[in-house]
């Protein structure tokens, strides 16, 4: 019998061949165990659609057997017939070069389960007119989805019967209540005859601080537009506790020419965690989709980190824990060892990920500016505030804050975000409101923190509120087998037309090299090397190695200037080697971060 492999070749079932022909079994026998072991239904497809190879979970997914699928049935003859024009469109368009979704979802018929959804992921192989089609079963998830629409419809309907308020209030009163139904008592914990008294809350009363401006601009609209308004946000309840509501209402005027809302308000906490779960659930589903699919196509990496050295695996494990999780994370790593990498893949995996993620280099920012940088600031806070400016906490509000060099914090800077982080507030330069965030904070740092806390460095409860998740990213000298996959992923970004890929004794070189810079390092040496056809490594030898030996001819030079030469060359080649983190390198040098500054300026050094 004869089977075909990833690329096409006919390999033979039969007896072993003692020729070099055979040579070519074990990337087969490894492809159809990858094949087999990716944990979704993945079957190989010809240009024509006919299903070359078909995986044991694919057979029982189908509930055909693999003998009546391979090389007789084609993909098409397991789609639902709605879909079939869709993926047969999408298979066309990948094989001629167009823009066609790789990820997308369909309805797989099956023999012994009947309809069932489906998430497909399909890629066709390089250089062959091959596909790699893999299935995963979400037809659970799409139902549970499928019932939370049915359910907020329903919801909608039966809205006027379900416990909640119905309101009128005056805009030209300042959005007082007029009106207010027994059962707002129920869900604010005010009665109606508080709500609708001279001293009772307004309709901007009740609305959480956080949602005010958002909640008033969509009413404002549909008012100008003369719409109706659907909206969701969270109340503030008599007793200070804190409700998700749903809010349908609309604008109407009276014959005396008076603005009113009338709607209806109903508690749709429930429904919001809900919805959030459903969010989580899908993110965790579309995250392992990911990671099964990289698995059966022979792709090392994670989003743009790349290794598949166990060290780096078991990163990529810890990654996606903490993406299910909404905890501090805090990972530690040399410099260029991929820490705001390993950040951004957690932000870009988690409930978050629609929002943003804000970057924030601690080591960069001075002690003076601090609070206005990360809780912003009002008009007239201080000299040069000509308007209102929002911090990093604003900006990052709903998302994920980096703190890169966390151990640069100061322990003032410390006492204020320990506030932020412990759910307390802030209140902008300047401004009398407290602000309540939605934030998570991942930190990263090249320092041992607790031994930073041992030396008064860092506030102990400081450190606890940010050492929850700790991942440790490995440096590149531990996970050396990753290097022709880091090198091959450079490659792929920088244009090079003359100088061949790294090979032989050039990739000894690289492979003997201990990277101090990490992957950082790795980068730029090989863009050097693309550019200029040479290996060029970083020396810590002293600076007389590349500098020329005195020309005894000339004439002598004072020995002040000579001294300030040395020191300039100096300083930069140990700026250099540490990657120009200005805090480590004055420690170094045994001088305050204020006089390496200082120096950087006056020699010019850049």
């Amino acid at each position: 019998m004869e089977s075909s492999d990833m690329n096409g070749t006919k390999t033979s079932r039969g007896p072993a061949r003692s020729d070099g022909k055979a040579s070519s079994r074990p990337k087969n026998r490894t492809f159809r165990s990858v094949f087999e072991n990716t944990g979704t239904g993945t079957i190989l497809i010809e240009a024509d659609m006919t299903v070359a190879m078909a995986n044991a979970c694919f057979e029982c997914l189908s509930g055909i057997t693999r003998e009546r699928i391979e090389g007789r049935m084609k993909l098409i003859d397991f789609i639902h017939p709605e879909d079939q024009a869709r993926v047969e469109g999408f298979h066309a368009g990948r094989r001629q070069g167009h823009s066609v979704p790789s990820d997308y979802g369909c309805r797989l018929i099956t023999s012994h389960n009947g309809e069932r959804h489906m998430a497909v992921r399909a890629q066709l192989i390089a250089g062959t007119t091959r596909s790699v089609v893999s299935f995963m079963d979400i037809t659970d998830l799409v139902q549970s989805k499928e019932a939370l629409e049915r359910s907020k419809k329903w919801l909608v309907r039966l809205m006027n019967n379900l416990p909640g308020m119905v309101y009128r209030y005056s805009i030209d009163a300042g959005y007082r209540f007029q009106f207010a139904s027994q059962g707002g008592y129920g869900l604010t914990g005010y009665r109606p005859g508080q709500l609708t008294g001279d001293r009772g809350p307004t309709y901007i009363d009740l609305i959480h601080p956080d949602d005010r401006r958002e909640v008033l601009a969509s009413v404002e609209t549909a008012l100008d537009r003369e719409t109706p308004f659907q909206l969701t946000y969270r109340i503030q309840t008599v007793s200070d506790g804190e409700k998700w509501v749903w809010d349908q209402g609309a604008g109407v005027r009276s014959p005396e020419g008076g603005v009113f809302v009338e709607g209806f308000i109903t508690d749709f906490t429930l429904f919001k965690q809900m919805e959030d779960e459903f969010l989580r659930r899908e993110a965790r589903l579309k995250n392992e989709n990911e990671q099964l699919w990289s698995s059966a196509a022979g792709v090392y990496g994670f989003g743009d980190l790349v290794g598949k050295s166990d060290a780096m695996r078991q990163v990529y494990g810890m990654i996606a824990k903490a993406a299910e999780m909404d905890t501090a994370v805090i990972l530690y790593g040399e410099s260029g060892t991929g820490k705001e990498l390993a950040a951004r893949r957690i932000h870009a995996m988690s409930s978050r990920r629609s929002h943003r993620f804000v970057a924030v280099n601690c080591g960069a920012i001075p002690e003076s500016i601090f609070e206005s940088e990360f809780f912003g600031y009002k008009k007239g806070a201080f000299s040069g505030a000509i308007k209102d400016s929002e911090g990093l906490l604003d900006t990052a509000d709903g998302g994920t804050l980096f703190l890169d060099e966390v151990g640069e914090i100061s322990l003032a800077g410390q006492v204020k975000l320990l506030r932020v982080i412990d759910q307390l507030g802030y209140t902008p330069v300047g401004g009398r409101r407290e602000k309540h965030p939605n934030l998570r904070i991942i930190a990263a740092t090249n320092k041992d923190l607790k031994q930073l806390v041992k030396n008064g460095d860092m506030r102990e409860d400081f450190f606890f509120r940010i050492h929850i998740f700790p991942i440790h990213m490995p440096p590149l000298r531990s996970r050396k087998e990753d290097l022709p996959l880091l090198i091959d992923r450079v490659i792929e970004t920088c244009p090079h037309d003359t100088v061949p890929p790294p090979a032989g004794s050039v990739l000894r070189q690289l492979m003997a090299y201990d990277w101090p810079g990490n992957v950082r390092e790795l980068k730029n040496t090989i863009q050097r090397y693309l550019l200029t056809g040479r290996i060029d490594f970083f020396t810590t030898e002293p600076a007389a190695a590349t500098t020329p030996p005195p020309d005894a001819n000339a004439p002598p030079m004072p020995l002040k200037m000579k001294m300030r030469e040395y020191e300039s060359e100096y300083i930069r080649q140990v700026l250099d080697k540490h990657h120009w983190n200005r805090s480590k390198v004055a420690k170094m040098l045994g001088i305050d971060r204020k006089t390496l500054l200082r120096k950087i300026r006056d020699f010019n050094i850049d």
